[in-house]
């Protein structure tokens, strides 16, 4: 996670002055406005993984924008991001389904598969039950990258 770069869009100081946590790069909500919703969260969830951060916040402005706007949901935004060259070098090399689950694993909850999440995720791309999409989606909303995003930004 690349907090840092994140850090001026996603928290205002109060009174508009900007801080930045530089011993652990965790955001605390102490005096701080939030200025995203929890529905924006999730297409931060969304964007960072789809990027790994590389991203600028413009882009993420952009897409929030485009859910709250367009009434378009999360995984048209997934659909779309996975067109974009960021998200085509981190995911879309791999060569069949088990690289691909094996990469989301890696890059969005940080650690190897454990054997019962590999077996199902596999299996549901493997029976055609979710797509690509569906499953990208299912990690960034899964309850341990919620937690992992909550403790990098305090955000829910």
């Amino acid at each position: 996670w690349n907090i840092k770069l994140w850090t001026f869009f996603i928290l205002k100081k109060k009174h508009n002055t900007l801080i930045t946590n530089s011993v652990n790069n965790k955001i605390t909500s102490q005096d701080w406005d939030i200025v995203i919703s929890s529905n924006d969260a999730k297409i931060f969830r969304i964007y960072n993984a789809a990027t790994l951060g590389l991203a600028d916040p413009s882009g993420l402005r952009y897409w929030i924008d485009q859910r709250n706007q367009n009434e378009i949901n999360e995984i048209s935004i997934v659909k779309d991001l996975m067109l974009t060259n960021e998200f085509i070098n981190i995911y879309e090399n791999d060569l069949n389904y088990k690289q691909y689950v094996n990469n989301l694993y890696e890059n969005i909850l940080n650690r190897n598969p454990d054997s019962d999440g590999f077996s199902y995720w596999l299996g549901q791309l493997n029976t055609g039950l979710e797509t690509k999409a569906e499953v990208f989606l299912g990690f960034t909303e899964s309850a341990e990258n919620k937690i992992l995003f909550t403790e990098m930004t305090g955000l829910l």
